[in-house]
This record gives structure tokens, C-alpha cells and sequence, in this order.
């Protein structure tokens, strides 16, 4: 694959975020794109694009290229690299030890006042390493018919985690407030949809949300035959009684 990031100086937010809302809408179905606010290892907060195409390289620096040609970043560390390591682009980002707290949701567009939005609160994050990522859905993803499978909501356009990262208890207060008010904060432009794998304990209902009504209720159905009892609920749990 050719993948990575290209980083660039936070002062470009809102620009950087103005290009991956264009991309995104072009890019082809074989590019991956995810644009975060993020904090380096020296603490200084920056903006990532990062991009993983899966064709073969003569064809993948075409579809790129804008993302090289963008801004004047302060690093471009796209190169060949394994599924694998692509897998563990982020793993630094989340070291052993350290406490988190992510909220979620849907989104249809990205709106210039969702973009005020997430730059205005990472400005104000209580934490030495927040970090706010976009996901790109759309392309193949939406193409399959929303009853086809589990996972609902294929008319989103983007995928919006907000995860506050600390290491010390008495901080725990003032992170998770901060990931609450930022969530609040994005739902005017916000689905009421989420992808299941980035809620925390939410409770039922956004699980629900999660799945949407028809597929949820296929889940139930599914747990009813093979779960009845619920041994399994240790997780973002379909309660067998619907």
C-alpha cells in the first residue's frame, strides 16, 4: 500500500480541513482519507491528513497527489508500507498507561461552522494530547444496500471521534467534561447515528443508534437464537428481550 501522514502546522486548520472536505468528495473508492487534530510527541498541536491507497503505486501517486501538493506541511511521511503497519499508524498516539475517553457520531457534511466548531475546542482542551479525527465514508461503503449487513448508516458522509487522552486520576473530570461539551457541541451537524466500535458505555439507546431500527432488530432476533440468556454481554450489547 501506499500510505501515511502529511502533517502540517495547526495554524493551517481550518484551510486543511477546507482541502479534505473537497478531497474527500473526489478522491477515488481505493483512497482511505482521515484528517485529525492532533499533538506531536513535542506537545505542539498539529493537523494530519492521512491517506492509505490500496492499487498498485503507478496508479495510487495520481490519487494522492493533491495530498502532497497541498500547503506547505511540516512533514510528508507517505510511503509504501504494509497493511500492517498501516494498521498501527495511531498505536503511539494511545500508549499503555495512559486513560481516554471518546465520544462519536455521524456526519452528513462538514459544514464551515463544524469546522469552527472542532478547531475552537481543541484550542481549549484540557489535555496535553487531544486528539479529534474525521474518517471518510461514502464511495464503496455506500453502495451496498443499508439491509445488506449490520453495519447501517451507509449515507454518512463522515465518521467524527473526539478522544481526550490523560494519565493522571484527578484529571479524569475535566477531560471527560471537555469530550461531552465537544459532542454536544458538533450535534447540530451530526446524524443521530454512530459507528458502534467508537462509543464508550452510552447505554442502550446509543446502540441502538448505532445499528438504526431494521438492523437492530435483526440483531435481536439473531441474539433471541443463539444467546437467549445473554452470557455474551460483556460489550455494546443486543439485549435479547429487543
Amino acid at each position: 500500500m501506499l500510505a501515511g501522514p502529511v502533517v502540517h502546522p495547526f495554524s493551517a486548520a481550518h484551510e486543511a480541513f477546507a482541502f479534505y472536505r473537497d478531497y474527500s468528495r473526489t478522491a477515488p473508492d481505493d483512497v482511505a482519507a482521515l484528517f485529525a487534530l492532533t499533538a506531536l510527541p513535542d506537545g505542539q498541536w498539529a493537523v494530519t491528513l492521512f491517506v492509505c491507497y490500496s492499487d498498485p503505486a503507478e496508479e495510487s501517486e495520481g490519487a494522492i497527489a493533491p495530498v502532497h501538493e497541498f500547503g506547505s506541511p511540516l512533514e510528508d511521511l507517505i510511503e509504501p508500507m504494509s497493511y500492517r503497519e498501516v494498521q498501527m499508524s495511531f498505536d503511539a498516539d494511545f500508549p499503555p498507561g495512559m486513560q481516554n475517553y471518546w465520544k462519536s457520531s455521524n456526519m452528513d457534511e462538514l459544514s464551515d461552522d463544524a469546522i469552527d466548531t472542532m478547531v475552537a475546542f481543541m484550542e481549549s482542551s484540557p489535555s496535553f494530547q487531544p486528539m479529534v479525527f474525521l474518517e471518510r465514508f461514502g464511495g464503496a461503503v455506500a453502495r451496498v444496500p443499508a439491509e445488506a449487513t449490520a453495519f447501517g448508516h451507509r449515507d454518512a458522509a463522515y465518521d467524527l471521534v473526539i478522544a481526550s487522552i490523560w494519565s493522571e486520576e484527578h484529571e479524569q473530570e475535566a477531560h471527560i467534561d471537555w469530550a461531552k461539551s465537544f459532542w454536544e457541541a458538533m450535534q447540530p451537524y451530526s446524524t443521530e447515528s454512530v459507528y458502534v466500535n467508537y462509543l464508550s458505555e452510552e447505554g442502550e439507546d446509543r446502540v441502538r443508534a448505532a445499528y438504526g431500527g431494521e438492523p437492530y432488530a435483526r440483531l435481536v432476533e439473531m441474539k433471541r437464537r443463539y444467546d437467549p440468556e445473554n452470557v455474551f454481554r460483556n460489550n455494546q450489547n443486543i439485549n435479547p428481550d429487543g
